[in-house]
């Protein structure tokens, strides 16, 4: 079972929630695809979400980390994203964490 979950950019980004998560396999290469929102009042931009790519003991084969499209996520809204890991074989990958972590938009 795949495990989403936010950590803290520099003032905090508790508001930016993970979900609609899924993995797939395509040429060889396993890609995990979802979205962020911001359950917060403030915007934050540069949204990274990281992916850590797990064999089936549970243990880390491949990390990678991707952009949300677009980067910037203002109050209320969502982007997603897609990483994908590049560890050989694909087959080893099974699950996946995810984290999330942004700065703040400043106007």
């Amino acid at each position: 079972m795949s495990t989403e979950k936010a950590s803290h950019g520099p003032l905090g980004a508790d508001a930016l929630e993970i979900r609609n998560t899924g993995m797939q396999e395509e040429r060889d290469q396993k890609t995990v695809t979802g979205e962020v929102a911001n359950n917060g009042d403030e915007d934050w931009d540069y949204v990274q979400v990281t992916a850590a790519f797990l064999d089936s003991d549970g243990n880390v084969v491949n990390a990678e980390k991707g952009y949300t499209d677009p980067e910037n996520i203002p109050a209320g809204g969502q982007a997603g994203f897609e990483i994908t890991s590049r560890h050989d074989p694909p087959e080893t990958v099974t699950d996946y964490t995810l984290w999330v972590q942004a700065d703040p938009l400043f106007n």
